[in-house]
C-alpha cells in the first residue's frame, strides 16, 4: 500500500503565504484577494482532486472578492495631505 500525496495542496499553501507575504510588504490591497483566493483553492482540495476546479475556484473566489471590495476600499482611503512643497510644484527656481 503506497501513500500518494498530492502537490496542489502544497502549492495552495505557498501561494497563500506569498501572496500574503507580498501585501505585507506594499500595504496597498493589491493582492490581499488573491491570497483569499488561494486560501479557497486550498480548501477546494479538500472536496476534489482536479486542480482546474481548483484553480477556478481560486479565480472566482479572487475576482469575487476584488469586485466586492476594491470600492470599500476606495473609499476608506485618505487623500492625500497638502504640503507647502505643493505650491512650488512646476515652478522654476532662481538663485
Amino acid at each position: 500500500m503506497s501513500l500518494v500525496v498530492s502537490i496542489d495542496p502544497i502549492f495552495w499553501l505557498l501561494c497563500a503565504i506569498g501572496f500574503v507575504v507580498l501585501e505585507a510588504m506594499t500595504w496597498n490591497l493589491v493582492s490581499i484577494w488573491f491570497a483569499v483566493g488561494s486560501a479557497a483553492a486550498l480548501l477546494s482540495c479538500l472536496l476534489v482532486q482536479s486542480f482546474r476546479v481548483q484553480a477556478a475556484v481560486f479565480i472566482a473566489v479572487s475576482a469575487l472578492c476584488l469586485l466586492a471590495f476594491k470600492p470599500l476600499a476606495k473609499k476608506l482611503r485618505k487623500a492625500p495631505t497638502a504640503t507647502n512643497g505643493d505650491r512650488n510644484l512646476g515652478r522654476e527656481a532662481r538663485c
